[in-house]
């Protein structure tokens, strides 16, 4: 929906988006159209690439990648095409039952061990983090999500939570990091800073680079499947 609002707006005129859902041989199929200007054609292949992007610093690449990788996950697929007459529809497909999905979706079963985690989610952007918070949903998992440093100390204080995995992007607002959260919970020596798994979906610099070696904690690059965000919970919560 951002992106075709943006389309539409780039357009200079008013324009309509369309949403529609149908089912279909055993399938929900959706469909966003809207009336923007359409996707270049020499760049219509590239529009689930990560870090693909045509806004500038206004974009992160990510949203539509972590989408794609959505759908696939839970045994879709996803693909965009140019309408005649202008504009661009999205349209994706997923199994009505899971248990019938396509094997290209076997990993949208759940693969924890069976161990119901407690996870909090600290990231800024929020397509991303809706993304992370519906992979980890899928897996069993209890989520918890914030958006900032300051939200995230509060979530700390509350004694009644209790967290077995933070899932901490690097970057987190103009004036904290993610390595910031590291410390403070470093800190406190109650040891959870161990819990913490590092996101990023940028090229990593000389400094966060040591920073990560200084930490000693794993990285999960964005975007992620479902079967290597499983992975690495399970990892950190056994310790």
């Amino acid at each position: 929906m951002v992106n075709a609002r943006q389309a539409i707006e780039g357009t200079g005129r008013p324009g309509q988006v369309l949403i529609v859902g149908q089912r279909t041989d055993g399938y929900v199929l959706v469909t966003v159209e809207d009336t923007g200007a359409g996707v270049p054609p020499e760049i219509l292949d590239r529009v689930f690439e990560p870090f693909f992007t045509t806004k500038g610093d206004a974009g992160t690449g990510l949203g539509l990648a972590i989408s794609f990788g959505l759908v696939r996950g839970m045994g879709g697929r996803m693909w965009m095409q140019n309408v005649e007459g202008g504009g661009a529809r999205l349209a994706f497909e997923l199994p009505l039952d899971t248990t019938q999905a396509p094997a290209a979706g076997a990993a949208a079963q759940p693969l924890a061990s069976g161990r119901r985690l407690a996870v909090l989610v600290v990231e800024d952007e929020d397509n991303v983090r809706r993304g992370m918070v519906l992979l980890a949903k899928r897996l069993g998992h209890d989520v918890i999500s914030v958006d900032n440093f300051a939200e995230a100390r509060h979530r700390l204080k509350q004694s009644a939570e209790r967290y077995d995995v933070f899932l901490v992007d690097v970057h987190l607002d103009d004036a904290h990091t993610g390595f910031d959260l590291f410390e403070h919970l470093r800190m406190e020596g109650r040891g959870r800073e161990r819990r913490i798994v590092f996101t990023t979906g940028d090229s990593i610099s000389a400094h966060t680079r040591d920073e990560l070696q200084r930490s000693e904690r794993p990285v999960l690059r964005k975007p992620f499947s479902l079967q290597e965000l499983s992975e690495i919970l399970e990892r950190v919560a056994r310790g």
